[in-house]
């Protein structure tokens, strides 16, 4: 009979992410890893055979962690309801995971795996940018009527840009996120997704816009000629 392992894959997971969460990926060693774990370092080759390997898992683990409840959470019928529900979902899961919380927000996925996802975990890396890619756009065209790149711009800034840079100060000095900072958010939130289906129609951009300004004034030209 095989023996039972000792270490298992969330056990160094959970480790790697207080270690990197702490001190930065670049500080996270397989060797370093073992001695806070008290595990021989052929435990830990058994499970990732490199660091690029260990990182790439915690990157993709902690991702998992957040991602399918957030694009649940947006999936609701009444969509403007169901945008500040994610969001407060990212609020509560950024107080409750603050060292997952570091990893995603403080850190990039480059700081974790610089060059293409190892072979092992490359279909799944992809199926979560798909699953990312696909909600949000399905979230644009249930709310605008239409997915435009204007639209998909405004939804990722309303939904994830401002969220972020609410939370990254409070995790960056190592305190808890405030709840007072979770109905600015909101409010900003909600004007953003609010505000935005008015001019959804108009994705010219400002070439186009260019464009049509100058058309308007040759034709006001020619009427005066």
């Amino acid at each position: 009979m095989a023996r039972p392992a000792l270490f298992h894959r969330h056990t160094i997971l959970r480790a790697a992410r207080d270690v990197a969460a702490d001190h930065g990926p670049a500080r996270l060693t397989l060797a370093g890893l073992s001695e806070k774990l008290g595990a021989p370092t052929g435990s830990i080759y058994h499970r990732y055979p490199s660091r690029e390997v260990l990182l790439a898992d915690l990157w993709l683990e902690t991702v998992e962690s957040f991602q399918p409840e957030f694009l649940e959470a947006l999936s609701g019928g009444d969509t403007l309801a169901a945008g500040l529900d994610a969001i407060r979902f990212s609020l509560k899961w950024v107080r409750a995971n603050r060292r997952s919380a570091r990893l995603l927000l403080i850190y990039r996925r480059e700081d974790f795996i610089a060059g293409p996802w190892p072979e092992q975990l490359r279909a799944r890396a992809e199926a979560l940018a798909k699953q990312a890619e696909v909600g949000l756009r399905a979230y644009c065209r249930r709310h605008d009527g239409r997915t435009t790149m204007r639209g998909l711009r405004r939804i990722r800034f309303a939904l994830s840009d401002i969220p972020q840079a609410a939370a990254r100060p409070w995790l960056e000095s190592a305190k808890p996120l405030p709840r007072d900072v979770e109905p600015l958010v909101l409010d900003t939130c909600r004007y953003v997704l609010s505000t935005g289906v008015a001019a959804v129609g108009d994705d010219t951009g400002p070439s186009a816009a260019s464009s049509h300004r100058e058309s308007n004034t040759r034709k006001r030209q020619k009427a005066r000629s």
